[in-house]
């Protein structure tokens, strides 16, 4: 129902980033109006890595296709329903979690001693989003270390004056 929600607000193309199992959600966001589809592809589901698992087959992604140039978007009521949710966009527990597991926080690049101004060249942005998010790498650039960062150590709060 978010979809919708954004479709008749706004008046815009909506898109779906599916990261579900299955093919039933994006078909259902086919359905419903969604001009793009984003899905991970693999080729084997039982590679290492977070994405594999919820990424389609060659043969799934084959299957999805032909069934949105089909319109064949045939999906049970119930199941319809628990996929539609609510028209308030709001994340799951479970979606939080995965989001610091996929997004980006600010890293030291090398050791940064105690007192030293912070410049962009000794940061790096990498996962877990568990320190301060990468977009506000502009505000911790010249910031000066109260402690010593240790290299390769999430930037945190704390570390800063």
């Amino acid at each position: 129902r978010a979809m919708q929600t954004l479709i008749e607000k706004t008046n815009l193309l909506v898109g779906y980033s599916d990261h579900t199992l299955g093919l039933e959600t994006s078909k259902l966001a086919a359905s419903l109006g969604a001009v793009v589809i984003e899905r991970h592809f693999t080729i084997d589901k039982n590679l290492l890595g977070p994405d594999h698992k919820a990424s389609l087959s060659p043969e799934e992604l084959k299957e999805l296709v032909n069934a949105i140039r089909k319109k064949d978007y045939d999906i049970p009521k119930e199941k319809k329903e628990l996929i539609l949710g609510y028209s308030e966009k709001k994340p799951t527990e479970k979606e939080v979690g995965i989001a610091k597991l996929v997004r980006k926080s600010i890293v030291a690049k090398l050791d940064i001693p105690k007192g030293t101004t912070i410049t962009k060249d000794m940061l790096i942005i990498k996962r877990p989003g568990t320190g301060i998010p990468s977009k506000y790498l502009n505000e911790v650039i010249g910031k000066k270390a109260k402690t010593l960062i240790k290299g390769d150590n999430l930037i945190q709060k704390t570390d800063l004056t």
